[in-house]
């Protein structure tokens, strides 16, 4: 047996052997992770329109800010899927970017690995004003976004990637999903899709929580029935 075979024997022992044990990630594989779940939105280069529409994406977090697409712009940093940084204001003054709010969606267009993780290009699909030059105009906004995990890409796999990129962005499906209050939930599951009820009834083991257009029932700290 070759050295190389050995070794490539050695390998698939390992990971048989040791629970959790992941080969390195590539970029390419992320990537291909992303298409598989996601259509990327095509941009053309020259103009920075849509040439053609992907998957629409719903933003699930605060703190991300777009910028002019022409504009020379911070970068957003993530890493282990949690806000480090905002990006979006021009680096050298000017414009301060414009605040993308949880709920509005975007397209997801451009993607590059990096040692320590990946970066990944979004545009508005609302568009805002800007003002340039005593001019305004209507334009899409554009945050580049810096996903990075303790131990670069060497120490996750495609799942994590995954993982990272969802808890800021889903697609329509995924987040009705997620804003769905299901038999079973905790108070704290249900405060996490619906926010802090306006009122609450506690009856014993059974506990009441009010919202506008609706109450919420728990028994023994589950979700009995919706009202």
């Amino acid at each position: 047996m070759s050295n190389c075979s050995r070794q490539s024997l050695l390998a698939i022992i390992v990971g048989l052997a040791i629970p959790g044990f992941a080969f390195a990630v590539t970029g390419d594989e992320v990537l291909a992770a992303l298409q598989k779940k996601y259509t990327l939105t095509k941009v053309n280069s020259w103009t920075g329109n849509i040439a053609s529409p992907g998957t629409m994406l719903v933003v699930q977090r605060e703190g991300l800010v777009a910028a002019d697409p022409k504009a020379f712009a911070k970068l957003t940093k993530i890493k282990n899927g949690e806000l480090v940084s905002s990006g979006g204001s021009v680096l050298l003054g000017g414009a301060s970017g414009h605040d993308i709010k949880s709920g509005e969606k975007v397209y997801f267009y451009d993607f590059s690995p990096q040692r320590n993780g990946f970066f990944v290009k979004v545009m508005t699909v609302a568009t805002y004003d800007v003002v340039s030059r005593g001019t305004s105009s209507s334009q899409h906004g554009v945050s580049t976004i810096e996903f990075n995990f303790d131990g670069g890409l060497d120490a996750i796999n495609s799942d994590v990637a995954l993982e990272a990129f969802s808890k800021w962005f889903k697609t329509d499906q995924e987040a009705s999903e997620s804003r769905t209050v299901k038999l079973g939930q905790t108070p704290a599951e249900v405060e996490a899709i619906l926010g802090a009820p306006d009122k609450r009834i506690d009856l014993g083991a059974k506990k009441v929580y009010v919202y506008k257009d609706m109450k919420v029932i728990f028994v023994d700290g589950k979700v009995s029935d919706v009202q």
